[in-house]
């Protein structure tokens, strides 16, 4: 004996079936198969797009932006705003004098000039997510 499904009142049923006497009798009907790969189908892809939705939750998280505009942001905005945050800050990498305020053998000169330039980074750091917000509506142009 083996257990085989079976279509029963538009549902799928197990049943026992005797392959002997099965011969004579008919096998599974193909729709229900089919009802089960797309069950199985739709519950894959149901997973695929939980995951991924947690991955953008977790990029979202993680922009200097309030938690109540990362909550607001569809994924396409997640991205557009991800990549000008990244753009900010690659070009406040590249400031003369670099915006980095952890270089490594920088001359007397260049730490004067840097506290003069410090309160501008700060200022610009904690605007991020504002000048982020404007990017998103095409202000900033890169």
């Amino acid at each position: 004996m083996a257990t085989m499904p079976f279509v029963s009142e538009g549902k799928c049923v197990s049943v026992e079936w005797d392959f002997l006497q099965g011969l004579l009798a008919k096998p599974p009907t193909l729709p229900c198969l089919q009802n089960l790969r797309k069950e199985k189908s739709r519950n894959a892809a149901r997973s695929r797009r939980g995951k991924e939705n947690f991955e953008f939750f977790e990029l979202a998280k993680m922009l200097p932006l309030p938690g109540a505009i990362t909550s607001q942001l569809d994924k396409a905005s997640v991205i557009r705003l991800t990549i000008s945050y990244l753009h900010m800050r690659h070009f406040a990498s590249q400031g003369d004098p670099p915006w980095n305020p952890l270089l490594e053998g920088e001359s007397n000169c260049a730490k004067v000039r840097r506290t003069t330039h410090s309160l501008a980074s700060d200022i610009f750091e904690q605007h991020l997510g504002a000048h982020l917000l404007q990017s998103l509506d095409g202000f900033v142009l890169w």
